[in-house]
């Protein structure tokens, strides 16, 4: 998933990648073949279901630690853009504050009948003002 203009994350995975990763069998496979090569008493096979264990465990790790560091850069990201959403929202209150002062410094003077007049108009049209 992107989440900046050149930055992304993994933000799921196929649970083969965990299971299985590059070996030829799954973890589950793994550990049926050692828990049969425990009760015969192979010793060189209990170190190769040994060694496929300890590449699941290192599997795990390396999904953890992806997963956990996608987390960390999503915390900065959101305060990062949280810093920028009240920057932004200075800004344009800073801009409508200028150009309301700057508008009613331009306005001409108000003409003290005016809104008698335009009440006048609105009531000859129909409408009732108040």
């Amino acid at each position: 998933m992107d989440v900046g203009q050149s930055t992304a994350i993994k933000v799921s995975m196929n649970g083969d990648e965990l299971l299985r990763g590059t070996d030829p069998t799954d973890l589950f496979v793994a550990l049926e073949l050692l828990a049969a090569e425990v009760r015969a008493g192979d010793m060189a096979g209990i170190d190769a279901g040994h060694q496929a264990l300890e590449r699941a465990c290192d599997r795990a790790t390396e999904i953890q630690s992806a997963l956990r560091d996608s987390l960390r850069l999503i915390g900065e990201l959101r305060l990062d853009l949280s810093a920028r959403r009240v920057d932004s929202i200075e800004r344009l209150a800073r801009h409508e504050d200028a150009d309301l002062a700057q508008s009613m410094t331009a306005l001409p003077p108000f003409p003290a009948g005016l809104p008698r007049s335009v009440a006048r108009r609105a009531n000859s049209d129909g409408r009732t003002t108040r």
